[in-house]
């Protein structure tokens, strides 16, 4: 049944059935084939797993990103040209700097891409950048957003692996600023081989403040999140309807970039979003629980655990698996998938499942840059107008950079663990 259940869903996938239909039939046909369990089960199952309170919050965050791509884009990437634009490789630093920024109010990768790509991306092809390189970045920069908190992704780790959702926000703070020190690093290594210059204009010290000033706002939003969660005041699902709320207020108050027909916008691509990422969710309930009353987790963690009793060496094959599983597989769709197969052997070498969870994320995030599939990169590549193809040899510049962050992540715990275990 097992076997079955395997084969169904890939053979569903490689014939282009979206993955959470893929992951519903296979599960329907090994149950069928098992004879011992009603089908019916299965639709309880889908229903429950979507009608969590937590994962109220998903599409609550979804919306409130795609709300801040009105008015505070624009600003923040201000600020970061400010702060580290004559840095060598500048302009390449500043989309990082401006990704973590878009992140930490946005909590989606892609919606980072587009919102920090469309700005700077064609301004660094001006600038001298490779193309394939430009886009590579974009993609690479684009995934603090999933990283550094809030992280839609690190709520959906959160809802399978049964973790606290504030302390797996909190937990991507440290991870996602060291991928970002690392591509900045990257950024500058390149731009003195490539002659790439700073960028030369300096800024009045009424510019600074206006820039500082303007920028305020959105920053704002990361910090109401996470220290109503972290006082108590609002619960991470609340915090979504305070983030929505607030974005709104700066789209359409504030910056007053945001009309009734935009506002439709907004609502038609977080709907077509939020239906992919529920029905997922819901899909990846029985699922789950069909792997588990055949003792499948079990069974992982004992196959793994003949391989070696070396916890570097184990952590390391569930990375490169993820990595691979990425290559594939859209990132939310192997967190949903993969969680309750590989979290019971990562706590029995010893990990955390706070830890491991961004230890997941980080892997993940590699396959969103990685060719077939690609999500980030190929919005990336619609950006800079080029073909998928155009990238290599430049992405595997940005792919090592973020294998490297994802191997540092997963040898020191206490990156992910320190600001967890001080706030909560």
């Amino acid at each position: 049944m097992i076997t079955a259940l395997f084969i169904t869903l890939f053979a569903a996938m490689i014939l282009g059935i979206p993955i959470g239909f893929s992951i519903i039939i296979s599960v329907f046909v090994a149950v069928m084939l098992d004879g011992s369990i009603n089908p019916s089960i299965i639709i309880q199952r889908v229903v429950n797993g979507g009608a969590s309170f937590t994962t109220l919050a998903i599409p609550l965050f979804i919306i409130a990103g795609n709300l801040m791509f009105y008015g505070s884009t624009s600003k923040l990437m201000n600020l970061a040209n400010m702060l580290i634009g004559r840095v060598p490789g500048g302009l390449a630093n500043v989309s990082v700097v401006g990704s973590a920024f878009f992140g930490a109010v946005s909590g989606s990768g892609i919606a980072t891409t587009v919102a920090v790509g469309s700005i700077v991306g064609p301004e660094m092809t001006k600038k001298g950048y490779k193309k394939g390189y430009t886009a590579s970045l974009l993609a690479g920069a684009g995934t603090l957003g999933v990283m550094i908190p809030p992280s839609i992704a690190a709520i959906i780790y959160a809802t399978v692996a049964n973790t606290s959702v504030g302390q797996q926000l909190y937990a991507g703070t440290g991870p996602g600023l060291l991928t970002m020190v690392l591509l900045i690093v990257l950024n500058t290594i390149l731009a003195l081989r490539w002659g790439i210059g700073t960028e030369k204009y300096s800024y009045t010290m009424k510019e600074r403040m206006k820039i500082c000033l303007d920028a305020v706002p959105p920053l704002l939003m990361p910090i109401i999140i996470l220290g109503g969660i972290f006082s108590g005041i609002i619960t991470p699902t609340e915090s979504a309807v305070v983030a929505t709320l607030y974005a709104l207020i700066l789209s359409v108050f504030v910056y007053k970039e945001l009309n009734f027909k935009k506002l439709m916008d907004v609502f038609v691509e977080s709907t077509i979003t939020i239906s992919m990422i529920l029905l997922i969710i819901a899909a990846a309930t029985p699922f789950s629980w069909f792997l588990t009353i055949k003792n499948v987790p079990q069974m992982v963690v004992s196959a793994l655990g003949l391989l070696s009793d070396s916890s570097f060496l184990l952590i390391s094959i569930i990375i490169i698996l993820i990595v691979i599983l990425g290559i594939f597989m859209e990132g939310a769709s192997i967190i949903i998938l993969m969680t309750p197969l590989l979290l019971p052997l990562a706590i029995q070498i010893g990990y955390d499942p706070v830890h491991f969870g961004t230890i997941m994320l980080s892997a993940t995030n590699i396959g969103v840059i990685t060719p077939p599939m690609a999500v980030g990169l190929f919005v990336a590549c619609k950006i800079i107008n080029i073909n998928l193809e155009d990238v290599f040899p430049e992405v595997f510049y940005v792919i090592g950079v973020m294998i490297i962050a994802t191997f540092i992540i997963a040898m020191w715990p206490s990156l992910s663990l320190w600001l967890p275990k001080l706030l909560m």
